[in-house]
């Protein structure tokens, strides 16, 4: 019998934890008169009892991003990777950006701002640039908020990187190399995206609330229709229920199942029953046409045949899903369903960015459903390594980085290789293309079928892999084509399927009998001659009462 299992399956509406900077995090600019005074031009002199006040100095964006690279020992180290001439404008400090590549060419280190102004002292590099690196490393800065100093500097590369692909792009256009323009898309978007605030994690002692307020956010997941589902990925809780689980916010559910077994009825009908609850889902499919696809799941959700959906009129489909929200909802506000297919060339990247569109359409996503990874390409950075293994590695890691970023929950599927078809035994090692699924995926769940199966309208499942609760636990449920349902198996059709599946193994049984031994494959050599017998005398077997003691030649 399925566990029993908390029906609350609506989580409350949680608060987002906003992040807060550690005061420790904050950076002390040092200050060097002295030095100062050396580095200004000599209109101004150096200070004295009767010299005017010096005049306050600005630095320029360029200026605060070469200052923050040698002052700050935290933004400093993620802001190398981004120091090329491309990125400045002003001449003298894209012949600082050469120096400072020079020196790490050279010893294999980023430098401090003493050790390039002793080396260009050294080597006769212009005094301008001595005199510059000094004016930007000693300037006073009195009351510049770290957080501040970090969005003017995000939006300096922004802005510099953008314009940048954009010209290239033009590049392209103009001499019509599309290829090229494709491949500035995911540098776009990290443009677009750039950031350099610092996450050092969660402190295990002084992060406890913050740690707790996570949790508690995440384990408000996304449920199975499934009581089964709902109760191998669940909570125990401190009265001995369990809390509804099914797919958890930043993971990666995956169904694995044979071609035409049933994986997209299944997918389709998690993404109704989400959208019956409440929550905002996005359902992608590379290989169905949207209006087919929407058919499937208005059927499902009209509880009506895929036929009979074609019958009916705009205002009967609408009052059918109404009623059927309703019932689950009330008279509240309702969650969002979105269908898009996209093409079988489609990335992570794609799938991100119309991601960003639902989102400024219909507010924050809670489910993703992609049907199916198994066909997507990779990242372009991964696709270069033509082997299927490190492909659905990184299909299914850029994926899963992707919801952890976004604080989504994803399910999707992939295939049974020819030694799952039609088998109940078919296990991990069967999965088709690349084990990088398995290694990667948090949850995965077989979807296997047979002549009897199919008979009762049935799937035979297992837990390949579960991060939740263990592993190899099977269940049965029962399906639905035409209204493209998926529901839970009473104990009347797990009794029958049961009798079905005796009466099958003892018809095999039978049949194997009375086959009996196999005859020789045409060509095989004969069998080796029987040896000749001993004629040492045997010992004889001790008999058991009432049992006849055959003699032994």
């Amino acid at each position: 019998m399925p566990e029993t299992v908390n029906e609350n399956i609506l989580p409350p509406p949680f608060q987002p934890v906003q992040p807060v900077m550690n005061p420790a995090q904050q950076v002390v600019v040092p200050t060097q008169p002295e030095a100062l005074a050396a580095a200004l031009p000599p209109a101004w002199g150096p200070a004295s009892a009767n010299a005017r006040p010096v005049p306050v100095i600005q630095l320029s964006r360029e200026d605060l991003i070469l200052r923050t690279f040698f002052n700050d020992n935290v933004i400093g180290p993620k802001l190398r990777p981004y120091l090329n001439t491309s990125m400045f404008l002003d001449p003298v400090n894209q012949a600082l950006v050469k120096v400072i590549n020079k020196f790490d060419k050279k010893h294999k280190r980023s430098p401090s701002a003493q050790e390039l102004i002793l080396g260009m002292g050294s080597t006769g590099f212009s005094e301008q640039l001595v005199q510059k690196l000094g004016y930007i490393c000693n300037t006073p800065m009195v009351g510049v908020r770290q957080d501040y100093l970090i969005e003017i500097l995000e939006g300096y590369f922004r802005e510099r990187m953008t314009e940048n692909i954009l010209i290239n792009a033009a590049e392209n256009v103009h001499d019509r190399h599309v290829d090229g323009i494709n491949g500035l898309l995911p540098k776009l978007k990290e443009a677009v995206n750039f950031s350099l605030h610092t996450n050092l994690g969660l402190n295990v002692y002084s992060d406890i609330g913050t740690a707790l307020a996570l949790l508690k956010e995440r384990k408000e997941c996304i449920p199975s229709a499934i009581n089964e589902i709902r109760a191998k990925t669940g909570i125990i809780q401190a009265d001995g229920t369990i809390r509804c689980g099914g797919y958890y916010r930043k993971t990666l559910t995956l169904y694995v199942g044979q071609p035409n077994v049933g994986k997209s009825l299944i997918l389709g009908n998690e993404g109704v029953f989400a959208y019956s609850c409440g929550y905002n889902v996005l359902y992608i499919s590379l290989e169905l046409a949207e209006d087919y696809l929407w058919q499937r799941l208005a059927a499902n959700l009209c509880d009506v045949t895929m036929p009979e959906i074609l019958q009916m009129t705009e205002e009967e489909c609408r009052a059918k899903i109404d009623a059927k929200l309703r019932a689950n909802q009330g008279d509240g506000v309702h969650g969002n369903l979105q269908v898009k297919r996209l093409k079988t060339t489609t990335t992570p990247a794609d799938i991100e960015m119309y991601v960003d569109q639902f989102e400024a359409t219909y507010g924050k996503l809670d489910l993703l459903v992609i049907d199916y990874i198994g066909i997507m390409k990779p990242g372009l950075s991964a696709a270069e390594q033509r082997s299927m293994y490190l492909d659905g590695v990184a299909k299914a890691e850029q994926i899963r980085d992707f919801l952890i970023e976004r604080n989504i929950a994803g399910i999707s599927a992939v295939q049974f290789n020819r030694l799952g078809y039609n088998s109940l035994d078919a296990g991990i090692e069967a999965v088709q293309g690349s084990s990088g699924y398995t290694e990667t995926a948090d949850v995965m769940i077989s979807i296997k079928s047979d002549s009897v199966l199919r008979e009762c309208g049935m799937f035979y499942h297992e837990f390949m892999k579960n991060r939740f609760g263990r592993n190899s636990d099977i269940f049965q449920t029962r399906c639905d084509f035409m209204r493209m349902k998926w529901f839970d198996a009473t104990q009347e059709e797990l009794t029958h399927y049961q009798e079905l599946r005796t009466e099958a193994d003892a018809v095999m049984a039978n049949q194997m009998m009375s086959r009996g031994p196999r005859p020789p494959k045409r060509g095989a050599a004969p069998p080796p001659p029987p040896k000749a017998q001993q004629s040492a005398p045997q010992e004889q077997l001790p008999s058991r009462p009432g049992e006849r003691v055959a003699s032994m030649i």
